[in-house]
């Protein structure tokens, strides 16, 4: 009898043992697991329970944007609504079109606003191996009334904005974020006119502590032109800034698809008084018409390392995604002109 109470205890204390590592393993394949969290006014994605992404969906009030953006190492980068520029939202996308600015801010200006329509396709999916988080959003960028006739507001464009982010899966990795911007007139009858400063695209604004001792990376074969003070255009694939985040080195790149329309169109960078990247259209010194009926389509990519990283690893990472990214349906050069 004692020898059978003797192996029931042993089955009894295998199970346990083995339980609890089975259930170890699921703890941590959970907590590597990616997942979208969808709220009334943002979307949030996620790495188990640390936070990968928060993209401000709405209200904005002016524009949707991403808030916050974090490294493998889980240190985040944007900073949204600065005192010097309230403007600034952590990573955004806006141009001027037929005159009306959706980049600036400023009520007395009467800036024109990006509405969210509605989001669609926010799910975790499988890309080349790699498990990938996405979301479309449908936008309708509207330009305001006159003071006179503050009702008679009219939509200029409708975008298609799709977002992917691919977390690290080693620590040698960097978060990736894939931003895709599909463009169309909203009236059938003219085409709309897209002009700005030399610094309007997809724009990037850090984090304070960034402002400082940060370092700009640019490809040895790039080429770049001095806008004012230390501010530069760069004809480049990409460009790339390493400085301190809160104490925390980290390395951030951006990425301009070749598919991309006059690409490379010109990569902005500035440290003074504060660092910023943007990626541009050239439309300071070119303006660009946008037919009725024909899309402009843009691919633009962000990688966001822990720690300093050189210039042939940046470039390697660039190729990769662009190899993930793949090419447009459409060429982007069809429609605008």
């Amino acid at each position: 009898m004692q020898y059978v109470f003797c192996r029931i205890g042993l089955a009894l204390w295998a199970l346990v043992c083995l339980g609890g590592s089975r259930g170890v393993a699921l703890a941590e394949e959970s907590a590597g697991r990616l997942r979208i969290v969808e709220e009334p006014t943002k979307i949030s994605v996620l790495r188990g329970d640390r936070p990968v992404l928060e993209y401000q969906m709405t209200p904005a009030p002016y524009k949707p944007y991403v808030r916050r953006l974090f490294s493998p190492g889980g240190t985040n980068i944007l900073r949204d609504a600065p005192h010097d520029h309230l403007h600034h939202h952590g990573l955004m996308f806006a141009l001027e079109a037929d005159g009306t600015d959706f980049w600036g801010e400023k009520s007395g200006a009467r800036p024109g606003t990006q509405h969210h329509i509605k989001v669609e396709k926010a799910r975790v999916s499988a890309r080349d191996d790699h498990k990938a988080a996405g979301f479309s959003q449908r936008l309708d960028w509207v330009a305001p009334g006159k003071k006179d006739s503050p009702a008679k507001e009219r939509t200029i464009l409708q975008e298609h904005r799709r977002i992917e982010v691919l977390p690290a899966e080693t620590p040698s990795e960097p978060t990736m974020l894939t931003w895709r911007t599909t463009l169309k007139t909203a009236s059938n009858e003219k085409p709309v006119v897209l002009t700005g400063p030399h610094y309007l695209g997809l724009g990037m604004r850090f984090v304070s502590s960034m402002d400082k001792n940060g370092r700009m990376i640019v490809p040895e074969n790039g080429e770049g032109r001095t806008v004012r003070g230390d501010e530069r255009i760069t004809a480049a694939a990409w460009v790339a800034y390493t400085a301190s985040a809160d104490g925390k080195l980290v390395t951030v790149a951006l990425f301009d698809h070749p598919s991309n329309p006059r690409h490379p169109a010109g990569l902005f960078t500035m440290t003074r008084p504060f660092a910023y990247l943007s990626a541009t259209l050239g439309l300071d010194t070119k303006p660009l018409s946008l037919a009725p009926g024909r899309s402009l389509k843009m691919c633009y990519g962000v990688a966001l390392w822990d720690g300093r990283v050189d210039h042939d690893a940046i470039q390697r990472q660039y190729r990769v995604w662009v190899e993930r990214a793949g090419k447009p349906k459409v060429a982007p050069s069809a429609g605008p002109r």
